[in-house]
């Protein structure tokens, strides 16, 4: 048998570069980094329901070649899972589930129930700490830490943009819904321009459109000469993308935020992340050193940093240093390195 199957969101149709669908991809391409392409396959699952003769013909194809089989989606249904353990049974696999987001823990605390349908996974790779001591607080102990990563090759510090110039750029890199803090966002940088009088800063935005926002989103972008909507970009892209910014905008209202790939984006550019301070946020954004935190929700709080921000072109500059610093903790080929050691 080969050595390993990725089974997630990798969405080869439409490439949504949502969250769980970047993660997916960024560890197949590491597993085939270190073992090879022949010995890596790979089952996109994503909407799934929508094919499901495709997706179930892929999933047992992979359990009868691979030894291993690495889950990483954001869909546990039960259908899945007693499929997985019925399969394991005939094919003795490994199975590994690589968690997206940061809340494993509780959801299976509020559905204890759900633990039982997962009783056929090895082990259980999350995002964060205290997602691992959450996981065994509820008597999941195979669990272990594997950081959010992204195959991607940071700036170099001779490369950073210090220099700033009027008007100053800010971005979003994330699912634009409301619920990412969009709104905030657009109504912060419009608010700051109407109040100086003049256009002292911009926004681009980036990702994919929710459809239930996108009718409010239009209305936000019409006649407003501040804001600007950028398309999809493939992650692969990011650095290349976000380098001339002066810093991202992470406003999000998610307080079960793992560790978000946009903010790793934006380490890797060289660009500090101006962010609500969610649940899980000091375990990758340290005021002061890579990012301005602001209290969760507080809007006023956020047209505040975005302003301090752009008076303090120093400090700035030394958080941008501060970012590619921090990038050094979330590189490829030593994130994923507790999921690769576990392969057999």
């Amino acid at each position: 048998m080969k050595k390993v199957a990725v089974i997630g969101h990798l969405d080869w149709a439409e490439n949504h570069m949502i969250g769980a669908v970047v993660k997916a991809r960024n560890i197949l391409t590491q597993l085939e980094k270190q073992f090879g392409s022949d010995q890596v396959g790979n089952v996109d699952i994503y909407m799934w329901r929508n094919r499901k003769k495709t997706v179930l013909k892929g999933i047992l194809y992979a359990f009868a070649h691979y030894r291993n089989i690495v889950l990483v989606c954001s869909d546990t249904s039960v259908a899945l899972m007693t499929m997985f353990k019925m399969l394991k049974k005939v094919f003795h696999n490994k199975i590994f589930y690589c968690v997206v987001g940061g809340n494993m823990a509780e959801l299976l605390e509020d559905n204890p129930k759900q633990i039982g349908t997962l009783s056929s996974i090895d082990c259980f790779f999350v995002e964060t700490q205290d997602c691992v001591e959450g996981m065994k607080k509820i008597g999941i102990d195979n669990v272990q830490l594997c950081r959010n990563f992204k195959s991607i090759t940071p700036v170099s510090a001779n490369d950073l943009k210090l220099e700033v110039t009027t008007p100053i750029r800010f971005c979003t890199f994330s699912r634009v819904v409301a619920e990412k803090g969009i709104t905030d966002a657009i109504n912060a940088i419009t608010e700051i321009n109407i109040d100086a009088g003049d256009m002292k800063c911009i926004l681009d935005i980036y990702g994919s459109v929710e459809p239930e926002y996108k009718t409010e989103f239009e209305e936000l972008l019409k006649d407003n000469p501040y804001v600007t909507y950028k398309g999809v970009v493939n992650s692969e892209e990011s650095v290349h993308i976000l380098k001339d910014y002066y810093c991202l905008l992470f406003p999000t209202k998610f307080q079960t935020e793992g560790i978000p790939g946009t903010i790793i984006d934006a380490y890797a550019a060289g660009i500090p992340v101006i962010c609500s301070n969610w649940i899980r946020c000091s375990q990758i954004v340290t005021d002061g050193v890579n990012g301005i935190v602001y209290p969760f929700g507080d809007y006023n709080a956020l047209v505040k940093a975005i302003k301090d921000s752009m008076n303090s072109p120093k400090m700035v500059s030394r958080l941008k240093r501060g970012c590619l610093e921090s990038f050094e903790l979330y590189r490829a080929e030593k994130a994923i390195k507790p999921l690769v050691d576990s392969l057999i």
